[in-house]
This record gives C-alpha cells, sequence and structure tokens, in this order.
C-alpha cells in the first residue's frame, strides 16, 4: 500500500511519500480526525496527516485539501493553509 504523509508545523509544510503494510496506514489514516483535522492539531499548529492508496502512482497528489475529500474527511476551510 502507498502512504502519503503531510506534516504541518507553524505553516511549513513537508511531505513524505512510501510504501506502508496495510494495517498500518490504514490506522495512521484513521487518526487524522484527531491530529490532522482536530481542534487540538489546529491549535498547535501542528498537523499530521496521513493517507492510503493502492493504485500505480495514486501518492503523487500532494494538495492536503484533495487528500482530505479522498479520503472522506469532512473538514472546515480553515484546515487547508
Amino acid at each position: 500500500m502507498c502512504q502519503t504523509v503531510i506534516r504541518i508545523n507553524d505553516g511549513e509544510t513537508t511531505v513524505d511519500a512510501m510504501c506502508k503494510q496495510d494495517v498500518a496506514c490504514i490506522n495512521n489514516q484513521d487518526q487524522n480526525t484527531e491530529n490532522c483535522i482536530g481542534s487540538k492539531a489546529l491549535s498547535n499548529a501542528v498537523q499530521l496527516c496521513h493517507f492510503c492508496c493502492e493504485d500505480d502512482l495514486c501518492n503523487n497528489e500532494y494538495s492536503l485539501e484533495t487528500l482530505l475529500l479522498r479520503a472522506g474527511h469532512e473538514f472546515e476551510p480553515s484546515v487547508i493553509n
């Protein structure tokens, strides 16, 4: 499985794309509600977002908004920096 990790720390964004075991990737992605788009992540100005996919070159998308929508997350526009 492919995983894309987006870290936003005080407005500085880093993106990593990698292979990940299926269960580990899904577990990471399930934490997005708290660590990526949750009020604590937003108030601390530190967001850690994980996204999983299985198609060829599926993790070449780095738009946080697109990835959140693709993962089925509902979010406020203020989540996107």
